[in-house]
């Protein structure tokens, strides 16, 4: 009785393998779909990943690392918390000192006149804890 059920199992067993052969040929014969395929995977962003894949197997190697997976989730953290708005205004002064190359001289009564600016003072206050805090 157990040489039966046996037989039936490998019987059974062959013929989804058939029929698995019979799906992947069919598959095979599509030229269409073939091409798809072909785009997909032959493409110039493909071979450049190839290309680059011992680099970037290292640098995955790096970043699951668990020192800097912990490090990784602070610094997202970090962004999630920062304004957008706050960002923008950074991003924008970055991109303003970068276009003056040359810095006008600021005179003292002019300099003292900024710093009592509102936003002036609370960047100052943002500066002054961030050192604080790199400091202890």
């Amino acid at each position: 009785m157990e040489e039966i059920n046996e037989a039936e199992l490998q019987s059974e067993s062959l013929e989804r393998l058939l029929h698995l052969v019979e799906m992947v040929n069919n598959i095979l014969k599509d030229e269409e779909l073939l091409k798809a395929i072909s785009k997909l995977v032959v493409s110039e962003e493909t071979f450049l990943i190839i290309d680059r894949l011992p680099q970037l197997i290292k640098l995955i190697e790096q970043l699951t690392r668990q020192e800097n997976l912990e490090k990784i989730e602070l610094m997202l953290n970090l962004l999630q918390s920062l304004d957008k708005q706050m960002l923008e205004k950074l991003s924008n002064a970055f991109k303003a000192i970068k276009a003056e190359e040359k810095v006008k001289p600021m005179s003292i009564s002019k300099m003292i006149t900024t710093l009592s600016e509102p936003e002036v003072s609370k960047g100052l206050n943002v500066m002054l804890n961030l050192l604080r805090a790199l400091g202890s």
